[in-house]
């Protein structure tokens, strides 16, 4: 019995110290700016202005028109491994319902779906290409998407970003950063919509992108930083880090820290 107590106080004594000291490591990590060096959930502010708009069978029924402003975000995790071989082409593919994007325009909301979700960046590094000799791309895509709220479908998102002097790339790497609109010769975001049960009827916005700001990160501790205040919004992670001390003492002690013991998974 006395084992026990001993366990449980030491245990919860390394438990109440961790957590403090977890979250202190991210406050300065948020505070220096260095969260980009750490894999986590990248927030990435989107703005557009309607180029083109097509809907002949009025799908979007007459809300959205030419000059209207679209804004949004999108999410991606900067952990994320690429998926393609080719060191010029990087393929990040996306199924966490943390990651998507969401855009408004007009009352709608064009966003990926959080319970089937199909979302890719590709990173194109001095690729070829048929009309110049070699660009840097950066292409967001998500596939699977929520109804608008009048039942018609969205059946493709995309965010294309081209680079025709292939300087916004060093490598194929997934970016921690939004790319720098003044080194863009050309942008498109593009939003398909379709009718639920006749998918002959369709219609199409294309969008100049304005902007893109990185809004906020949120790193694997579930610390989140906003860039412009600086403001930590959540501090501590309940995600309780491996702590050789603990560890020391459960190997020294093994019979006396029952509660240690279920946490670690001996």
């Amino acid at each position: 019995m006395t084992q026990n107590i001993i366990g449980i106080s030491v245990c919860m004594l390394l438990i109440l110290t961790a957590l403090p000291v977890a979250g202190k490591m991210n406050v300065e990590n948020c505070k220096a700016g260095n969260l980009t060096a750490s894999y986590g959930l990248i927030e990435i502010k989107i703005d557009a202005k309607v180029r083109i708009l097509d809907d002949p069978y009025n799908l979007l029924d007459g809300v959205i028109k030419v000059n209207d402003t679209i804004s949004g975000k999108y999410i991606y995790d900067s952990g994320m491994p690429d998926s393609n071989p080719d060191p010029k082409l990087g393929s990040y593919n996306f199924i966490s319902a943390s990651c998507g994007i969401e855009l408004n325009a007009g009352g709608f909301v064009f966003k990926t779906n959080p319970s089937n979700v199909n979302f890719h960046i590709v990173i194109e590094n001095d690729y070829p290409d048929i009309v110049y000799p070699m660009i840097d791309e950066y292409d967001v895509n998500s596939y699977n998407n929520l109804q608008l709220s009048n039942g018609m479908l969205v059946d493709d998102i995309q965010c294309y970003l081209r680079d025709a002097n292939h300087t916004i790339f060093s490598n194929d790497s997934l970016p921690t950063h939004a790319p720098d609109l003044t080194q863009i010769d050309y942008t498109r975001l593009y939003i398909g919509v379709s009718e639920p049960n006749n998918n002959t009827k369709q219609c199409w916005i294309i969008a100049t992108i304005t902007k893109l700001t990185k809004k906020s990160v949120i790193d694997s501790y579930w610390v989140k930083c906003n860039w412009k205040s600086n403001l930590l919004t959540k501090t501590y992670s309940y995600k309780i880090p491996e702590i050789p001390l603990g560890i020391k003492l459960f190997e020294r002690f093994p019979h006396a820290f029952p509660i240690l013991r279920q946490l670690m998974g001996y």
